[in-house]
C-alpha cells in the first residue's frame, strides 16, 4: 500500500520563472558511484528537456586510510559487525539480485557534463563548503543530495530552491539511520521517505513530501523498496516545479524523539533471531 503526503505551505516561491530547463546539480561521492534508484532518477532528468543536469559536484577528498588486520580483529565492534555482515546475507539470500540500471542518456550527460570538485571542511559528520565553492555553484536551481555528509552553511542556500534529499524514513517518527531497518526491526506496519530540501536541523528539512508503503519483515527488502518508490515521488515534484516555477513546502513538526543510529550487538542480536523464526516460517 502506497501513500503520499501532499499538504504544505509555500517556502521556496521565486516570482519569476526562469525560462529555460530547470538547471540541475548533483551532489556526488568520489567515485561516482550511483545506487539502482539514483540511476533510475538521473536517467529521467536526462531524457527529459524540461532538466538539464548541468553540474556534478564532486567530493574531492581522499577517503580515509583502510584499517590494518590488527586494528579490524581488535576493534570492539566486530563481532557486531559480524552479525550485522550475516543478518544482511540473510536477508539478500530471500531477494533476488538487484539488476544494473541501463542508463546510456544519463551515461553520456555524465562524461560531458562539467564535474566541479570540491573538498569541504568535515568536523565529526558535518560537511561545510568554502564559500569560493558556494560561489561556484550559485548558478544552479536545484541541488540534489547524493553524497556528501551532513550538510551545513551557506551552500544551504547556493541553489535557488535549495539542496533536495531524501530521509528515507517518516521523520514525524523516525530521524536517523540506518534506512528501512528499524522499522523491520520493531515490526511497524508503515515505512516512510521524506522528500526535504535541507536546512540546519538533523532530517528536519522543510518538508515538500512523503510517502509511505506497508513494512517487509526483510530488512534489506525494506530498505530497496522504500528506495525504489522515492523514484516517483521525488519525480513527481521535480515536474512540478518544472512546468509552475515554483516549489512548495512545510515546516517539519518539533522532534522530539529517538535519534537511530546503527543497531547495537544485542538489538543486531534481536533482529537476527527474529529474521531466523521468519525465514522458518515463510516471511
Amino acid at each position: 500500500m502506497n501513500q503520499t503526503n501532499d499538504e504544505a505551505e509555500q517556502a521556496h516561491a521565486p516570482d519569476v520563472k526562469r525560462s529555460g530547463p530547470l538547471r540541475i546539480g548533483i551532489l556526488a561521492a568520489r567515485d561516482l558511484g550511483f545506487a539502482f534508484w539514483e540511476r533510475r532518477l538521473f536517467e529521467k532528468l536526462a531524457s527529459d528537456p524540461r532538466f538539464e543536469i548541468s553540474a556534478i559536484i564532486v567530493d574531492g577528498r581522499e577517503p580515509p586510510p583502510r584499517k590494518g588486520i590488527y586494528s579490524r580483529l581488535t576493534n570492539p565492534h566486530l563481532p557486531n559487525a559480524v552479525i550485522r555482515r550475516l543478518t544482511r546475507m540473510i536477508d539478500n539470500a530471500a531477494m533476488t539480485h538487484e539488476p544494473d540500471v541501463p542508463a546510456p542518456v544519463f551515461e553520456a550527460r555524465l562524461a560531458s557534463t562539467p564535474h566541479i570538485t570540491v573538498n569541504p571542511h568535515r568536523n565529526g559528520h558535518v560537511d561545510r563548503f568554502a564559500t569560493a565553492d558556494v560561489e561556484r555553484i550559485r548558478d544552479l536551481d536545484i541541488l540534489l543530495r547524493h553524497g556528501f555528509g551532513i550538510l551545513k552553511g551557506d551552500i544551504l542556500d547556493a541553489a535557488r530552491f535549495g539542496i533536495w534529499s531524501f530521509h528515507h524514513g517518516d521523520n514525524t517518527v523516525n530521524r536517523g539511520s540506518p534506512p528501512g531497518f528499524w522499522e523491520s526491526a520493531y515490526s511497524e506496519p508503515m515505512t516512510g521517505a521524506t522528500l526535504q530540501i535541507l536546512t540546519e536541523e538533523l532530517d528536519g528539512g522543510n518538508v515538500i513530501a512523503r510517502c509511505w508503503r506497508t513494512t517487509e519483515p526483510n530488512a534489506e527488502r525494506n530498505r530497496r523498496a522504500i528506495l525504489d518508490l522515492s523514484v516517483p515521488l521525488i519525480w513527481r515534484e521535480l515536474q512540478r516545479v518544472a512546468d509552475t516555477g515554483k516549489v512548495s513546502a512545510e515546516v517539519s513538526h518539533l522532534y522530539d524523539g529517538r535519534l537511530y543510529v546503527e543497531p547495537t550487538l544485542t538489538q543486531s542480536l534481536a533482529y537476527l533471531r527474529k529474521r531466523i523464526a521468519n525465514s522458518i516460517g515463510g516471511l
